[in-house]
C-alpha cells in the first residue's frame, strides 16, 4: 500500500492532490475494528478505505462502510459476507474484496 501510495503521489496524487495514508490495526478483533470504521468516517473523514483485515473484523465493517456510503476494498477477507448485504439480499455497492486465482 505504502508503495502504490507513494508512486500515485509521486505521479501528482489524484486531480492535483496527495492522498494520504491513515494506518490502524484491528488486532483482528470485530469490536476494535468496528471503532476503527467509525473513527475513519467520523474523525479522520476518509474518502475511502483499503482494509488489509480478514473476514470477521472486515464481515462486521462492510456494512458500516456501505451505509455511510464509503468505498471499501478488502485485501485479505474472502467471505462473500464482505460484498453481500445478508438482510437486504443484495449486494453491497460500496465494499469490495479481492478475489483470489483458484489453483486446480
Amino acid at each position: 500500500m505504502e508503495l502504490g501510495l507513494k508512486e500515485l503521489n509521486d505521479g501528482g496524487g489524484i486531480n492535483g492532490r496527495k492522498v494520504n495514508l491513515i494506518i490502524y490495526d484491528d488486532r483482528l478483533n470485530p469490536q476494535e475494528a468496528v471503532a476503527i470504521a467509525n473513527k475513519l468516517i467520523e474523525k479522520d473523514k476518509v474518502v475511502g478505505v483499503a482494509s488489509g483485515s480478514y473476514s470477521g473484523p472486515t464481515r462486521v465493517t462492510a456494512p458500516i462502510f456501505q451505509k455511510a456510503g464509503m468505498p471499501m476494498v478488502a485485501g485479505y477477507a474472502v467471505h462473500p459476507d464482505v460484498t453481500w448485504d445478508p438482510k437486504e439480499k443484495k449486494p453491497n455497492d460500496f465494499c469490495f474484496r479481492k478475489r483470489f486465482p483458484r489453483r486446480d
